[in-house]
């Protein structure tokens, strides 16, 4: 296997070296991510260190991998992929074309398998990075347009200038996961600054007939029991954390 970039592949060897991960990586392998990360590079425009793409990966895989449960996670790869680039500290300014592309690249590295030619075994997909940038974007591209149900990234679920907003199924909050319609339900207050509790009732379908969308009773909280005061509608996934609060409430913060 050729090396685009022998920097990174001296830099791999090292890492291997310095992690004691001689029994892990051979030779092979770090032309691999070498070359992996040369494409990675190249299409965020050599903005990142060869440390920040490598912490980025190896995140993005510990979570695709189920290692890191605090952070919660669907089917969907190359989605969960793109909505963990968005919100991860190091991608989440990077613009959307090109979290796209990085999306894509890690997850054809990650979570595709091919048939060795030679050997006939299963072995990741690294060597689709050997032939180069070049290569990769047009790959990238003919698989967005001919496979669209597994690398369309849908447009966002709500429109948070509407007074119906989280009120209806059809225009939900719109959240990144599970976990953070709990963290958002217990950033609000309602609007003249009382507690809430709320209770999770059932679920229902957004318009694009696709979407889970959890309803949830929005209660206030009085000396004695309880009071509804509303019902929410809120989506866990979505492609990013909606930060309005619907109307009627606002936020602990506020």
């Amino acid at each position: 296997m050729k090396v685009l970039n022998k920097d990174f592949f001296d830099l791999m060897k090292n890492f291997r070296e310095v992690n004691n991960l001689q029994d892990e990586l051979t030779d092979n392998d770090c032309k691999c991510y070498a070359n992996m990360l040369s494409v990675y590079s190249d299409i965020t425009n050599h903005q990142f260190t060869f440390a920040e793409m490598l912490q980025t990966y190896d995140f993005i895989t510990d979570v695709i991998d189920e290692a890191r449960p605090d952070i919660m996670i669907m089917t969907d790869k190359y989605r969960d992929i793109y909505r963990l680039l968005r919100r991860y500290s190091i991608t989440k300014n990077l613009d959307d074309d090109t979290r796209k592309k990085l999306a894509f690249l890690i997850y054809q590295a990650k979570c595709i398998m091919i048939k060795d030619e030679k050997t006939n075994d299963l072995t990741w997909n690294m060597g689709l990075f050997e032939k180069g940038t070049e290569n990769f974007i047009e790959e990238y591209e003919y698989q967005i347009k001919e496979y669209p149900d597994t690398f369309e990234i849908k447009k966002p679920l709500s429109d948070t200038s509407k007074d119906d907003f989280g009120l209806t199924e059809h225009n939900p909050i719109e959240l990144i996961s599970i976990g953070a319609e709990y963290d958002y339900l217990s950033m609000l207050l309602t609007e003249d600054g009382k507690e809430i509790s709320f209770e999770r009732v059932g679920s229902t379908i957004h318009d694009d007939w696709e979407t889970n969308i959890d309803i949830w009773n929005i209660y206030k909280k009085k000396l004695l029991g309880k009071e509804q005061i509303a019902t929410l509608y809120i989506s866990g996934y979505g492609n990013d954390n909606t930060l309005v609060a619907p109307k009627g409430f606002k936020f602990i913060s506020e």
